[in-house]
């Protein structure tokens, strides 16, 4: 195995991808695809693409031009790149701990963990996220490419090839930001103070993260960050049909009780879905808010641990969890309270230390496969069974709502779908079903309402867009504009807007 060359261990990850999610070849756009791709016209041409009408990440967008000449908007074809970008990740997460710790072993099983694992499934299943495999990449080339600065080969060249490969993560996906962090830590814990590039240079080595918290610092005091906080973090309390008063310790309770809640799945991945509803905690002492304590406390021990005691492999790993935990950490809201997804670079450090653990546990090669083939065929199933969860938006979000059997949000978005194969009475017992829920549901009074509206029931429809107008949430204000002037001018009623 030691002899294993990168490109015969990427055509092995290949083949183990491929061999896990070949039926999603039959399946059709799900979840963010019509968002992303099927209603963005940027990804139809270079001109559509240099327009920018849908401003997001340009990487992904350029993969999908590609996409787009090759297989026209048929998705079978697109999901060829989804299976090469995952398993090049898998196949640079193994060369990586195979330089790191001289053992090959240790990457294969990393490798394989990463490939295996259920909460994977979200990013290849899904081509909208192809964003997050194309970051990791692209922040595992840098990374090599820094480590081969230091064998004294031309480093000039190879930390350029890093820096350049920096950009092309950064315009994958914003969570590269904390890639020279790694760097950083890299130089520490590995390579002799005599040959240190960066650390040689205290005064950049510094300047990075104090620049970037200024940077943070100034957003927030001066370009509206603190509102645009707020909002979120009513937004991300609306996912969980929270619609209390938005204070910051409950916001802070919702997002410690989420750390604790993915962190059951990593380990125990049962109950997956694209959605996820919870209650929000109503103390401190609430166990998931513990747990969630519990987690990062554990992660910044394992850092220290290894730090304090000189065990390199331990201390970047632990590192690496840390600085691609924070970016999807909800400390500074995003659109969703927890996310399969948001674990994808996470999980390349799981499994770099469940290898290392592996390897100084079970030294004889016999014993160190049977526990491998224990942990990793076990994930192969419940992986291919997860899969099977994106064949249609239909399916995905019902299999969402058995998970989460109490979630307005999803009987919600379960009654668009039916709305979009043109089952208004579908639509409507959704919706109806989503203000049982929760009757502050303003996009399902929206929602009815114009179902019933184009049934021919007005006085009925008008009743829930009332109700949809006196929510002044920001993200709906244009809409309720909108509305309140199209009433006007078809009906001739003055019903305003908050």
């Amino acid at each position: 195995m030691s002899r294993i060359a990168f490109p015969q261990a990427f055509l092995l990850c290949l083949v183990v991808t491929a061999a896990l999610y070949a039926r999603t070849f039959g399946f059709d756009w799900t979840y963010d695809d019509f968002m992303v791709i099927v209603d963005n016209s940027d990804v139809l041409s270079w001109k559509n693409f240099l327009a920018d009408s849908y401003p997001g990440r340009p990487l992904r967008e350029l993969t999908y031009l590609f996409d787009h000449a090759l297989f026209g908007m048929s998705p079978a074809g697109w999901r060829i790149q989804q299976l090469l970008w995952h398993a090049l990740c898998a196949s640079l997460l193994f060369e990586l701990c195979r330089t790191l710790s001289g053992q090959a072993r240790i990457g294969a099983f990393a490798a394989l963990v990463f490939l295996l694992h259920p909460l994977q499934v979200e990013v290849v299943a899904n081509i909208s996220h192809r964003k997050d495999s194309l970051v990791l990449a692209f922040c595992l080339l840098a990374l090599l490419a820094w480590i081969r600065s230091f064998a004294g080969f031309r480093p000039g060249w190879w930390r350029a090839g890093a820096v350049l490969a920096l950009g092309m993560a950064l315009l994958a996906k914003e969570n590269a930001i904390v890639l020279p962090l790694l760097w950083l830590l890299y130089e520490w814990q590995f390579v002799p103070a005599e040959k240190r590039f960066l650390l040689k240079l205290p005064k950049a080595a510094i300047a990075y993260p104090l620049g970037t918290v200024v940077v943070v610092g100034v957003w927030c005091w001066q370009q509206g960050g603190v509102a645009y906080c707020r909002t979120y973090a009513g937004h991300l309390l609306g996912k969980l049909e929270y619609f209390g008063p938005a204070q910051l310790d409950t916001y802070l309770r919702a997002m410690f009780k989420s750390w604790a809640f993915m962190a059951v799945r990593l380990v125990w991945p049962a109950d997956l879905a694209v959605e996820y509803l919870y209650p929000v905690p109503g103390s401190w002492f609430d166990p998931w808010v513990l747990g969630g304590l519990a987690f990062i406390t554990g992660m910044l021990a394992l850092l220290v641990h290894g730090l304090h005691c000189g065990r390199p492999w331990q201390a970047f790993w632990s590192g690496w969890l840390i600085a691609f935990w924070l970016p999807t950490s909800n400390l500074w809201p995003m659109v969703y309270p927890a996310a399969d997804r948001y674990l994808y670079p996470f999980i390349a450090g799981v499994a770099a230390l469940t290898a290392w653990w592996l390897h100084n546990l079970a030294r004889r090669d016999g014993a160190y496969l049977a526990i491998a083939l224990g942990i990793c065929l076990p994930l192969a199933v419940v992986s291919w069974h997860q899969s099977g969860f994106w064949q249609n938006d239909d399916v995905l979000h019902r299999h969402a709502l058995d998970v989460s059997p109490q979630s307005s949000f999803l009987n919600n978005e379960l009654g668009k779908i039916a709305e979009k194969r043109g089952d208004d009475p579908a639509a409507m017992a959704y919706f109806r079903a989503a203000l049982e829920r929760n009757p502050r549901n303003a996009a399902a009074h929206y929602n009815l309402g114009q179902a019933l509206e184009r049934n021919g029931f007005l006085p009925m429809a008008l009743e829930h867009y009332r109700e949809f107008l006196r929510d002044d949430t920001p993200a709906y204000r244009e809409a309720a504009g909108a509305l309140a002037e199209r009433l006007r001018r078809q009906h001739g009623l003055n019903v305003k807007s908050q």
